[in-house]
């Protein structure tokens, strides 16, 4: 079985470079992976790993040691992850967990704290992991993965090695699979969006997305929770959604894709309607009333006059 290096799609740049810094012995303590979901940041944090700590390093990962099989199994003596479980952010309390791992006794050549979203961090959290990163011992590296940068505070940013990642693209992504060409189309170079692509349930989805779209931009009000249930019901929909008409401003702005002559062209009315669903997404967030969110959105569009 072949090491998870072997089998990383893209981003061949950035897994040299980190292959190179740790033979040299320069491999910084604290990285930030920067970059658009589902584009293999977190896996290649974990194939580095399990790369570093092969036993058969003379042919870098072999997939079938026990070390290998350990990063593969995610095992918590190599790793140890933090994410959202279930929460809005990341809090203090769970940083002060990493000391704990930080203390444990190693002989391996290296153990990985993955924080993902990092971005999720809060204020408290965020400067007790200064004290983390200060206080890491030798052999362990920090990856703090996110999609928003801007997010995470000056100080972090500065005592980090920042790696940006780019949306694959569809050669990198048909190297992976034999996706549909909708499934290329609008995945947004994100390898899970594209395999979620392949399921009917998501392309009615995206379907009902571009319909709902299409209503907001150029049809009268409505009874929108009627229009589209699933917004106001559904959180994972609504981000799918929020994607989806992203992509078709996108689209729209550089003359891509079929059937979006109905979105305003032009790169200024392109850039309102933008930042009128960043609002709406923001909106959202802040657990303003759905329906009232959806309202103020469609009036601020209407107010744009893009049909005249």
């Amino acid at each position: 079985m072949a090491g998870l290096m072997d089998q990383l799609v893209g981003h061949q740049d950035i897994k040299q470079w980190l292959i190179d810094q740790y033979q040299q012995d320069k491999l910084p303590t604290s990285f930030i992976f920067q970059g658009p979901e589902g584009v293999g940041k977190n896996y290649l944090a974990v194939a580095l790993l399990q790369w570093i700590n092969c036993q058969k390093q003379e042919v870098g990962a072999c997939g079938e040691c026990s070390d290998c099989r350990r990063v593969f199994e995610d095992q918590n003596e190599l790793i140890y992850r933090l994410q959202l479980e279930g929460k809005k952010s990341i809090g203090v309390d769970q940083i002060r967990e990493i000391h704990s791992f930080l203390t444990l006794r190693s002989i391996k050549p290296a153990r990985f704290v993955i924080i993902d979203p990092a971005d999720a961090l809060s204020n408290a959290a965020a400067n007790a992991l200064l004290k983390a990163l200060e206080e890491a011992p030798e052999k362990t590296y920090f990856f703090l993965i996110t999609d928003k940068m801007r997010s995470l505070l000056p100080t972090i940013r500065s005592r980090s090695h920042i790696l940006k990642f780019q949306s694959l693209t569809r050669d990198e992504l048909k190297s992976f699979q034999d996706f549909s060409d909708l499934a290329l189309q609008w995945s947004a170079g994100n390898i899970q969006r594209a395999q979620e692509l392949e399921e009917d349930q998501a392309v009615d989805q995206l379907n009902d997305s571009l319909r709902f779209f299409y209503s907001l931009l150029c049809e009268g009000p409505q009874d929108w929770k009627k229009a589209a249930p699933w917004f106001f019901n559904d959180n994972h929909a609504r981000d799918f959604s929020f994607s989806i008409w992203t992509q078709a401003l996108q689209k729209r702005l550089h003359s891509e894709g079929e059937n979006l002559d109905w979105v305003p062209e032009g790169s200024g009315a392109i850039a309102q309607v933008y930042d009128s669903v960043e609002a709406l997404r923001s909106d959202i967030h802040a657990n303003v009333d759905k329906l009232l969110a959806i309202e103020n959105f469609y009036y601020r569009v209407k107010e744009l006059e893009l049909y005249r």
